[in-house]
């Protein structure tokens, strides 16, 4: 199932009845299939020539095949069977060995330069592709001349390497050239060389997830007491690293239990470099698909609906939030499509002040079995007509050069009491095609 989902076709016909069929038989057909798989691994350049079928099978099974198979064609005595206890290890290398092989043929394959340069924009990647078209250098040799790394494996490791500059390089002096061509601060390049040592401090990492989700950048800040530990030195500070950063995650949409923060340290070269990937794909997810405005006037309820569509043959429900300014409602926090459906969500806004507010809304898809919608995520901002008055005085006459009071009724549109500042803004109220007054002219050339 897992390869049918990442390369599009099973790589054995599943139909077939064994109602019919012995324990026996079932066990060689077990093997005979699992031997059909591996080659055709191998054929798409897995390397699994370790893994033997016997050891895919449970263990009951694995004692029927080494009976049946006890002798050689010499018909020799073949050696016993393992116990279960070195069986259980033998079969726990073998699957995971395969599993890290599918995913590397079939999912980390897909990590190319193409796909490397089509990631949804951001500051980062905006800035180091101009120091690169600044530089001449399209791609780097440590990115697709390594002797160690395939060209993905080395993609993913500039990638991570980006963001740890971005979050915690140190400034540099900028050339005469670059101030025109580049834009922001230009930092030393801090190169992460390996998926072992180089991450054990978490912190590129957690630079990965503040780039992509902006709002979670406060929980890591290294001058909170529980934030990020830059230096991290002793074991406290690691974990504490991998706490926060499974914490933050967890909060939005990524949760990897039951891995604890330990268990997050504990990681070999090749966890990392899954988790790695699994950033890499999903992280992009929380870049916003379009901006929402909501135009009106103050504290009046606007209303926008977003139109999400289902094309898959399962239905998606999605849990759904707000991160940022309190003007945003949701009706519900629950929204459900129908396989092959679309429909509408709500979402309202209350403007109290005049400047732009802004927020996101995320629509968290939740897991069922092997399927998983994509996180979405929609950028939300308030517009409000500066031309707008919540009350108009039609009444007032005076004349002219003579002190005159007039009250006004303020009414508080928020739940607390405060202190507000007043601007009073003069305007010429004329026709549009007739000229403007001496006076108007005057007020524009002195308005104080």
């Amino acid at each position: 199932e897992i390869i049918e989902m990442l390369f599009g076709k099973p790589p054995i016909s599943t139909k077939g009845d064994r109602s019919n069929s012995t324990k026996k038989e079932n066990v060689l057909q077990m093997v005979e299939q699992h031997d059909t798989v591996l080659l055709f691994l191998k054929q798409y350049g897995a390397c699994v020539s370790e893994v033997r079928s016997e050891f895919l099978l449970k263990y009951e099974d694995y004692c029927r095949y080494m009976e049946q198979t006890a002798t050689t064609r010499q018909g020799a005595k073949a050696k016993s069977h393992l116990n279960m206890k070195r069986f259980n290890g033998r079969a726990l290398h073998a699957w995971s060995t395969i599993l890290f092989q599918v995913i590397k043929v079939f999912y980390c394959s897909r990590i190319t330069w193409r796909s490397f340069r089509s990631l949804p924009s951001t500051q980062v990647s905006q800035h180091f592709s101009q120091l690169e078209k600044w530089s001449g250098a399209a791609q780097e040799s440590s990115s697709s001349g390594s002797n160690l790394y395939s060209t993905s494996e080395a993609l993913l490791l500039k990638w991570l390497s980006m963001h740890l500059t971005s979050a915690f390089g140190k400034p540099l002096d900028r050339q005469p050239d670059q101030k025109k061509q580049v834009i922001g601060e230009v930092k030393e390049f801090l190169r992460i060389s390996n998926f072992e040592t180089d991450l054990r401090d978490c912190k590129a990492f957690a630079a990965c997830v503040m780039t992509y989700i902006p709002s979670a950048a406060a929980r890591f800040d290294p001058s909170k007491d529980n934030g990020l530990a830059v230096q991290a030195g002793t074991a406290m500070d690691l974990e504490r690293n991998a706490t926060l950063l499974l914490e933050t995650m967890k909060d939005f949409g990524m949760d990897l239990s039951p891995m604890t923060p330990r268990d997050f340290l504990d990681n070999s070269a090749r966890d990392n470099l899954l988790f790695t990937a699994y950033l890499y794909n999903t992280l992009p997810q929380y870049v916003p698909k379009t901006t929402v405005k909501f135009k009106g006037k103050l504290n009046d309820v606007i209303t926008k609906k977003i139109e999400l569509t289902n094309p898959t043959k399962w239905p998606i429900d999605y849990t759904v939030s707000l991160d940022g300014s309190d003007d945003f409602k949701l009706p519900e926090n629950k929204f459900h499509l129908d396989a092959k459906s679309s429909d509408f969500f709500t979402i309202e806004c209350r403007p109290r002040f005049s400047r732009k507010e802004f927020s996101r809304c995320m629509f968290l898809s939740n897991r069922g079995g092997t399927f998983s919608a994509a996180t979405m995520l929609f950028a939300l901002e308030t517009e409000v007509d500066p031309d707008s008055s919540r009350k108009t005085f039609d009444d007032v006459e005076t004349v002219m050069y003579e002190p005159f009071d007039y009250p006004v009724q303020v009414d508080n549109p928020f739940p607390q009491g405060g202190n507000f500042t007043v601007h009073i803004y003069q305007e010429y109220l004329r026709e549009a095609n007739s000229k403007p007054y001496p006076e108007e002219e005057s007020l524009h050339a002195f308005p104080d």
